[in-house]
């Protein structure tokens, strides 16, 4: 349908209690204990807008804002601030689909920073924002049964980590194929 345009958004309030820890207790046994430790509380929102302005041409925008408060801390009351969470999240992409088989995708992401507590076990640090641009492009054949694309993932290598424990994530280039019976 053209001109189709659909605004979006949301509001939440999440309030979690009782979240767990883990605690050592005897070193030498190496044995962990969960125990509830914590609450706290997220408020935040999103907002976007999708449109479809010609039937083979399609386009999002989105923002998101996540506040995460620590409230409690065992049986003290505290009011921290906590980044494990970017604060800040943007995305957008345009994609264009043709009749005569060819398709390509543009795609932005923007993730704020996060910091990571240390603790006992392992220091987690801090992990910086960063934009993330893909991009891809296929051909559809056989009355549209089949199908070759390549797609391109962190065009720009961003080099970046999207959790502090995983490996640092890099450009990739990859091809696919497929046919449907």
């Amino acid at each position: 349908m053209r001109g189709r345009v659909s605004l979006i958004a949301n509001v939440f309030f999440n309030q979690v209690t009782g979240e767990m820890e883990a605690t050592i207790g005897d070193i030498t046994a190496l044995a962990a204990e969960a125990v509830n430790y914590s609450d706290l509380e997220a408020v935040g929102f999103e907002t976007g807008v999708v449109g479809r302005p010609y039937p083979w041409l399609s386009a999002f925008a989105n923002y998101s804002f996540n506040d995460v408060k620590l409230t409690k801390r065992g049986d003290e009351s505290v009011d921290e601030e906590l980044v494990t969470a970017p604060r800040h999240k943007v995305n957008g992409g345009v994609s264009v689909d043709l009749e005569q088989g060819m398709s390509a995708s543009f795609l932005v992401h923007y993730r704020g920073e996060t910091s990571w507590p240390t603790s006992m076990i392992v220091d987690l640090g801090d992990l910086d924002d960063y934009l993330l641009v893909n991009l891809r492009a296929g051909y559809r054949f056989f009355d549209d049964r089949a199908e070759v694309s390549v797609s391109v993932f962190n065009l720009f290598n961003d080099k970046h980590r999207e959790f502090p424990l995983t490996d640092t994530i890099e450009t990739r280039v990859m091809g696919k194929g497929s046919i449907n019976f």
